[in-house]
């Protein structure tokens, strides 16, 4: 029995950075209130790419491109589109975390006629993808049963190991190495996975996972949604190589959520 949406795997997407270096993303949907035509409390429906910051930012300035994947309904198959990184307006990055959000269709908007594509809005809108419906703020993840030692899932694709006929990321499990909520948001900004990261990783969802074990009169988790993000993995300090520890640090979604919440707030009043 799978405890894995499928859905889960078609909304991650890999991204190819300047046609070199390579990272993860998935897509996040949000309802945004937004007035068109002097019409108030309208409301629009907006998909954004997650991944971290450092994969749209490079020696301080943003990339030119960003190559992503995007399933094709008229075609049924998946076709890669190019994305312009505009700072501020199709891009957005937290001041905290290593995160940040590009609004799909205006990035698309910029490079192309969308429906010489098969790539219209409806179907933008259309795509599998996550929403807070399918996601666990950290506490409420610990309230429902997780804790150190609790399994976990993370998608994404690591060390670049995709080609363009690729349809499938790589799916890796491990568990919860550390969490500690009375620290996270004061001290630390992440959470450790005991799951392996490489480069290509970044940018990687990571998901509460089913376990069909459990202690008796504990809590267990019962749903497999969202809980953070991926985006490196944690050296060990004292090896001078920056050996790879098998420790991964993940953002929580809480800090995700904050990141769209400001954007909303400053970009789209």
């Amino acid at each position: 029995m799978s405890y894995l949406n499928e859905d889960f795997l078609n909304t991650v997407t890999p991204i190819l950075i300047d046609k070199k270096g390579t990272a993860t993303g998935f897509y996040f949907r949000v309802i945004s209130k937004e007035e068109l035509d002097n019409e108030k409390n309208k409301t629009k429906q907006l998909v954004f790419l997650v991944t971290n910051k450092h994969v749209v930012i490079y020696d301080s300035s943003f990339v030119k491109k960003l190559t992503i994947k995007m399933h094709n309904s008229q075609l049924n198959d998946f076709v890669y589109l190019d994305l312009n990184i505009l700072p501020n307006n199709n891009t957005f990055v937290s001041k905290k975390s290593d995160l940040a959000i590009i609004d799909i269709q205006k990035s698309l908007d910029n490079v192309y006629d969308l429906k010489k594509q098969s790539v219209d809005e409806a179907f933008i809108n259309q795509i599998s993808f996550l929403d807070k419906t399918s996601s666990y703020k950290i506490k409420d993840y610990l309230d429902a049963g997780g804790f150190e030692g609790s399994p976990i899932t993370m998608i994404g694709y690591p060390l670049g190991l995709f080609s363009l006929n690729s349809k499938r990321p790589i799916v890796r499990s491990g568990t919860i190495a550390r969490i500690d909520l009375s620290t996270l948001f004061i001290n630390e900004n992440f959470f450790l996975g005991d799951i392996n990261s490489f480069p290509g990783s970044s940018g990687s969802p990571v998901f509460s996972r089913i376990d069909g074990t459990f202690i008796k009169d504990s809590k267990m988790i019962k749903e497999t949604k969202l809980i953070g993000i991926n985006f490196g993995y944690c050296p060990s300090e004292n090896d001078k190589n920056k050996e790879n520890s098998g420790l991964a640090t993940i953002i929580p979604y809480d800090e995700l959520e904050n990141l769209i919440n400001e954007t909303l707030n400053t970009f789209y009043k």
